[in-house]
């Protein structure tokens, strides 16, 4: 088994650079980068971890993964504002009178058994990412700086997290674990994966999930400073009145669980939908 590793470097200008390829120079444009799978009859994965950059994941089709990556501009370490990597007060007097060169952010590509691995290169050097994917596409993304994470149109099993932003989902089907810290989720689904669990988090944000209207799932929800709503026929049962009990440092402790436990059409795998500072929102779809 082969890897097919591409290196490639986006700059703001439009140039894109190949390994063992020449820059191409004055196109207004980044180049998108298409990245052929090894078996296009079976479904593809993406994994992308990336400290600063908005990334954007749309299911069409076709049968490989079509990447753009479009710098930000004035950003430290390009020229911009700020001092970059090495910069220091001699720098201004030093380059007086040069003509500066614009630096090329850089990523790179594996991809090895449908699965595309894309490393986002140097965090100071932010890239923002389009991806167009196979419509059966599975993710694992993770995202860290104020940044948006945006889905659609996409059917796999979905592991998202984003530390500092949004998490938006349209037009999903399969299985879904979405946590962000400081943001919203919203979700919209159309089937679900069967005997899937899935969860839905946030620590400062609402949680607004809607899911088909024949679903049989289990549900768990909590806000601890906020509200629950539905409009699904959701049957709730009683909670246990202790969650979790210990000795710690001497002291007995008692957690009490203050979730919402339901089933809506019989029940079925477990879907979790938490938020510690916003509400919870699970609607039905057509």
């Amino acid at each position: 088994m082969k890897t097919r590793r591409v290196l490639v470097a986006v700059a703001t200008a439009g140039v894109v650079c190949l390994a063992g390829n020449s820059a191409l120079l004055g196109q207004q444009s980044p180049q998108p980068l298409t990245v052929a799978l090894t078996d296009p009859s079976r479904p593809g994965k993406i994994e992308l971890d990336i400290i600063n950059g908005n990334v954007t994941v749309k299911g069409s089709n076709r049968k490989d993964v079509l990447i753009e990556a479009h710098p930000r501009e004035d950003t430290p370490g390009r020229g911009g504002r700020g001092r970059g990597a090495r910069g220091d007060a001699g720098d201004a007097a030093a380059s007086n009178g040069l003509r500066r060169l614009t630096q090329v952010p850089g990523f790179d590509v594996e991809e090895a058994r449908n699965v595309v691995r894309i490393d986002a290169g140097a965090p100071n050097r932010p890239l923002d990412f389009e991806i167009q994917v196979p419509l059966k596409t599975s993710l694992k993304l993770s995202l860290v700086n104020n940044a948006t994470l945006t889905v659609s149109d996409v059917e796999g099993e979905l592991e998202l997290e984003n530390v500092n932003g949004p998490i938006t989902l349209t037009n999903i089907a399969g299985s879904v674990v979405a946590h962000t810290v400081n943001g919203r989720v919203t979700a919209t689904m159309t089937r679900i994966a069967p005997d899937k669990p899935m969860a839905f988090t946030s620590l400062n944000g609402n949680v607004d999930v809607t899911l088909p209207a024949s679903i049989k799932a289990t549900f768990k929800l909590r806000s601890d400073r906020g509200d629950v709503f539905t409009d699904f026929d959701m049957q709730t049962r009683a909670n246990p009145a202790s969650q979790e009990t210990r000795r710690e440092g001497g002291k007995l402790r008692i957690e009490v669980n203050n979730a919402v436990m339901g089933t809506v059409n019989g029940g079925g795998p477990e879907f979790e939908m938490r938020t510690f500072n916003g509400n919870i929102y699970v609607r039905k779809g057509r």
